[in-house]
C-alpha cells in the first residue's frame, strides 16, 4: 500500500525519553516540511521493512539469530535505518554486522537481546536511542564511534556484562539511567564537554572503581552514582553547583568525596546523600563543611594556596 504522508526533515538531536520513534522525530527541530511517500508491509527474507523517500528503515528482523549481516538493500533500497523494537527480545542473536549506510537505530531496537555479544555502531548514529542495548546481557564491549553527540536515556541498561566503555569526545549528554546497573562496568571514561551527571546514570553499577568527572559538569543528579560499592574516591570539580537526592548513596566503599569548590550545594534535607563513613574534603567555610557539621561527618580542610 502507498501512502503519501508530510514528513519533517529533522535536526539531530537529543529526545528525552522516547516512547516510540514517532514521538522521538517530533522531539526534535524542524527545519522544513516537504512531502514522502512511505510504503508499508514489505518483506524480504528474514526482514519486514517499509521505504521513506527512496530508503528502506527496518520494521522487524523474523530469523532465528545467530550471526546476521543486516544487507545494504532491500528491494532495491538502501537500508538506512533500523526501527524501534526490530530485534526487540532476540534470543537468538549472538552477532551482528549492520551497514555503514545506517544511520538510525531506533528505540528499544535490540532491548533484551540477552545472547548478543557483538555489534559495531557504524559512522554516521548521530545519537544512541533510548532503551536501544538494554538487558543485552551478553555484551562485554561497544564500540561508540566518533560523532555520536548524544547517549540517550536507559540506552545501555543492565548490560551486566559490560566491563568497560569509552564515550568519545563530541558526546555532550548521557541520559538517565544510560548505564544503569551495569554490574560488571568497572571504569568509563567521560569526555569533556558533557554538562551533567543525570538521574541515575551510573546508579547499580556495583563494580565500577574508578570514575573520572570532567570539567564543566555542572551538576550531579539524583542517585547518579548510588549503589556503586566498590567506587572509593571521588573529586567534584569546582564547576559542579548541585549534587541531587542519593547521589551516591549506599556507595558503602567510598572512602574520600573530594569538593572542589566552596559552593558546590548538597542536598542538605538528605544525610543519605553521602555516605556515613565517607570523609568529605573540602574548604571551610564551604557548602560541604555545612553539610559534613549537620550531619556529623569527617571533614578534611583543603588549605588554599
Amino acid at each position: 500500500m502507498l501512502v503519501v504522508l508530510m514528513a519533517s526533515i529533522l535536526m539531530v538531536g537529543c529526545s528525552r525519553q522516547p516512547q516510540s520513534e514517532q514521538f522521538a522525530l517530533s522531539a526534535r527541530p524542524v527545519l522544513s516540511v516537504q512531502p514522502v511517500q512511505l510504503t508499508q508491509d514489505l518483506q524480504e527474507g528474514d526482514y519486514s521493512y517499509s521505504v521513506i523517500s527512496g530508503k528502506a528503515k527496518i520494521a522487524k528482523y523474523t530469523g532465528k539469530g545467530g550471526t546476521v549481516t543486516i544487507p545494504d538493500t532491500l528491494g532495491g533500497f538502501p537500508v538506512t535505518g533500523i526501527g524501534d523494537r526490530a530485534f526487540y527480545n532476540c534470543t537468538g542473536l549472538t552477532s551482528i554486522i549492520i551497514p555503514q549506510g545506517v544511520t538510525y537505530i531506533g528505540v528499544d531496537a535490540f532491548d533484551r537481546c540477552i545472547n548478543l555479544n557483538n555489534i559495531r555502531i557504524p559512522q554516521g548514529i548521530p545519537y544512541i536511542s533510548y532503551g536501544v542495548f538494554a538487558h543485552c546481557a551478553g555484551l562485554t564491549h561497544i564500540i561508540i564511534p566518533r560523532g555520536v553527540t548524544c547517549i540517550e536515556d536507559w540506552a545501555f541498561y543492565d548490560c551486566s556484562g559490560l566491563t568497560a566503555i569509552n564515550i568519545p569526545k563530541g558526546v555532550t549528554i548521557i541520559g538517565n539511567d544510560a548505564f544503569s546497573s551495569c554490574t560488571h562496568l568497572t571504569t568509563i571514561n567521560i569526555p569533556e564537554g558533557v554538562k551533567s551527571i543525570t538521574d541515575g546514570t551510573f546508579s547499580g553499577c556495583t563494580s565500577l572503581i574508578s570514575v573520572r568527572i570532567p570539567r564543566g559538569v555542572t551538576t550531579i543528579g539524583n542517585n547518579a552514582f548510588s549503589r556503586c560499592t566498590r567506587l572509593s574516591t571521588i573529586i567534584i570539580p569546582k564547576e559542579v553547583t548541585n549534587i541531587g537526592y542519593g547521589g551516591f548513596a549506599n556507595c558503602s566503599g567510598l572512602r574520600s568525596i573530594r569538593f572542589n569548590s566552596a559552593k558546590t550545594t548538597i542536598t542538605y534535607d538528605d544525610p543519605g546523600a553521602i555516605p556515613t563513613a565517607t570523609k568529605i574534603i573540602g574548604y571551610a567555610p564551604s557548602t560541604a563543611n555545612t553539610y559534613a557539621k549537620k550531619y556529623n561527618r569527617k571533614f578534611k580542610t583543603i588549605k588554599e594556596v
